[in-house]
């Protein structure tokens, strides 16, 4: 009973540890070239002033980490006003941005995953060889079970401000997040690893 019961802990720990994001979908422009010194505006695409600014502040947090000039556009744009594209341009320009990171929610899904039964072999004697060779091992089976999980879904567009063009577009899917925070975060490493990767930022 011990054994199955710690056989079963190991289990769930091992299928519910840690938030993972992944990208689904990933679009770059390869003739896009980084600048040594680009300053990025965060822009949380939400009507909800405090998701943005958690958001905002995630990403922020990511890429200052990582050495880069990022910004939050929450203390900036007052989340009451509605902006029209002339006052946008005035904020890009006057902040001296050179590109800007828009992210916007497109689904929070309830999914089940069927995490499947597990058998686990440990040996009935521990004697000697012989005694060893003579007995056979038991076999533990933990039962397999329905895991409900939560999959949020954000695209993130990044535009060089100079141009105007998008230079990079990408779909996240962050795992069964634990709080709305963790998967901000979760997200945020995920997106910034793949700028890096895709030459959007240095």
């Amino acid at each position: 009973m011990l054994r199955r019961t710690l056989s079963t802990i190991l289990l769930l720990a091992l299928v519910g540890c840690g938030t993972q994001t992944s990208m689904v979908q990933v679009w770059s422009d390869e003739l896009h070239e980084a600048g040594p010194d680009d300053r990025i505006l965060i822009i949380g695409m939400t009507p909800d002033e405090r998701s943005q600014r958690m958001f905002e502040d995630a990403m922020v947090r990511e890429f200052k980490s990582r050495g880069y000039d990022a910004v939050a556009s929450a203390p900036i744009v007052a989340q009451h006003e509605v902006v029209d594209e002339v006052a946008l341009r005035a904020v890009i320009q006057e902040g001296g941005y050179d590109l800007v990171l828009a992210t916007r929610l497109i689904s929070v899904d309830e999914e089940q995953q069927y995490v499947a039964g597990s058998s686990y072999v440990y040996p009935s004697y521990y004697g000697g060889f012989y005694s060893y060779y003579a007995t056979s091992y038991n076999v533990v089976h933990t039962p397999g079970y329905l895991r409900e999980y939560k999959v949020v879904r954000l695209e993130t567009n990044v535009y060089a401000s100079g141009e105007e063009n998008l230079v990079w577009s990408g779909v996240s899917e962050t795992f069964d997040p634990s709080s709305a925070n963790d998967a901000v975060q979760s997200m945020s490493k995920t997106v910034v690893s793949e700028l890096r990767i895709g030459g959007i930022v240095h």
